[in-house]
């Protein structure tokens, strides 16, 4: 067979080296991935030794074939290159062959090893596509890795993108209102966002993850509900109050219906003794005693003072607060008679409606003490301070108008509890 040192010496020698090169540097390429992909310690060695080999090989009959030109040819070669030559040219152009289809192999082991594996790309990619803002925040503040929808949201909070994620997340939230751990941002009508953060461990060290998420319709639905909520309380704080207004209206009722009854019963009773003091022949004497009788009976029954049926203004304002569950503190025995009675059981009723439907409120206490102008009446509520300023608006208005009326003053201290003070005078 012919030698390889026979053929390195004619022009099939350089197609020879040339082809030896190329197959050295694509296993040299071969050998880079496998050291940034970090496959098996024997997947790497081979691959580095197959390298070895081939570039050994290049070397060699590079070497042999070199002659400076102001000296006469090589005659004399080292004893590597002199083995190598020995060889058959078809073992050199078997060993290129196999070294061929060595690579082929490589490259088909890598490219599985890519598509079955996620590399940092292909997590950046996955990572944009998602509809939530996801960041990773190194220790020193640095972001190794962000999505684009989590940048976008930088760029609108703080018209910067995002390099600095200690300065973000405080950014974050300064200008949100934390929500049981989590920050509540609101970057406008349009778009509000919900950001959780938590602590991971990757290759040993530590980072925070931050992630956001847009709730602006959640945000929508959950307002909605809490303003249909808000009226439906309201609704129902007025049904229980205009439902002991109906019972009273009722009594009222029945009461007057019985007033009638007496007064024709009593007009009755009148026009027949008239008759019988005008004409004592057509009037039986004994059933004109029966009937004033039973008359007497009834009007001396209307006279007692305990009768079930009267009603005190200021009782039947306790008794409604009551009712839509407000408890009144007030002295057991108040002076107060008549119009200024009527006119502190309008105000105990307001006050208890405004506690329970402004504030929340269970609790009135009622004070009274004596000033130089006369008298200073103090409703005070517990329940949520009241926002801003206080306008005398519905039934604190008429309540006003009445106070004002008889000459006294309203006025409401909102803090550090809701207080309506009646000044009345002597």
């Amino acid at each position: 067979m012919r030698p390889l040192g026979d053929a390195v010496f004619s022009p099939a020698g350089y197609l020879i080296r040339i082809v030896l090169l190329l197959l050295a540097l694509l296993q040299l390429y071969i050998v880079i991935l496998a050291f940034a992909h970090r496959r098996r310690a024997l997947y790497r060695g081979t691959a580095a030794a197959h390298f070895a080999a081939l570039f050994i090989l290049f070397l060699l009959l590079t070497d042999g074939t070199y002659t400076p030109p102001h000296l006469p040819a090589r005659e004399v070669f080292p004893a590597a290159v002199t083995a190598v030559y020995r060889v058959p040219v078809v073992f050199c152009a078997l060993l290129e062959a196999v070294s061929c289809g060595t690579a082929a192999l490589y490259i088909r082991s890598h490219v599985r090893f890519v598509k079955d594996r996620p590399s940092f790309d292909s997590v950046k990619e996955a990572m944009d596509d998602l509809p939530v803002g996801v960041c990773f925040i190194a220790e020193n503040g640095t972001v190794p890795l962000c999505n684009l929808q989590m940048n976008a949201w930088c760029k609108r909070l703080t018209e910067q993108p995002l390099t600095n994620g200690k300065a973000y997340l405080q950014k974050v939230k300064t200008a949100g209102e934390d929500k049981n751990g989590r920050t509540l941002l609101r970057l406008g009508e349009d778009c509000v966002l919900l950001f959780a953060e938590d602590s991971v461990r990757i290759n040993g060290k530590s980072f925070l993850q931050l992630t956001a998420a847009d709730v602006t319709q959640q945000f929508r639905i959950t307002a909605e509900l809490e303003k249909n909520n808000a009226k439906l309380r309201d609704i129902s704080l007025r049904m229980k109050a205009y439902s002991l207004e109906l019972t009273e209206l009722v009594m009222n009722r029945e009461r007057l219906s019985a007033r009638i009854a007496v007064h024709d019963g009593i007009g009755h009773v009148l026009l027949r003794a008239k008759h019988y003091l005008s004409s004592p022949a057509e009037e039986d004497a004994a059933a004109l005693y029966s009937l004033l009788l039973q008359t007497n009976t009834v009007m001396m029954s209307a006279a007692d003072p305990a009768d079930e049926y009267a009603q005190d203004p200021l009782d039947s304002a306790v008794q409604l607060a009551r009712g839509i569950g407000v408890k009144v503190n007030m002295p057991q025995n108040v002076t107060l008679r008549g119009g200024r009675r009527a006119l502190l059981g309008q105000a105990v009723r307001e006050c208890a409606m405004n506690a329970v439907k402004h504030a929340d409120g269970s609790e009135l206490w009622v004070e009274f003490s004596e000033t130089e102008a006369g008298l200073c009446v103090s409703l005070r509520s517990n329940g949520a301070p009241a926002d801003g300023e206080i306008e005398l608006t519905g039934g604190l208005r008429s309540l006003n108008d009445v106070v004002q009326s008889i000459g006294g003053a309203l006025r409401v201290e909102p803090v550090p509890q809701f207080t309506v003070l009646l000044e009345l005078p002597k």
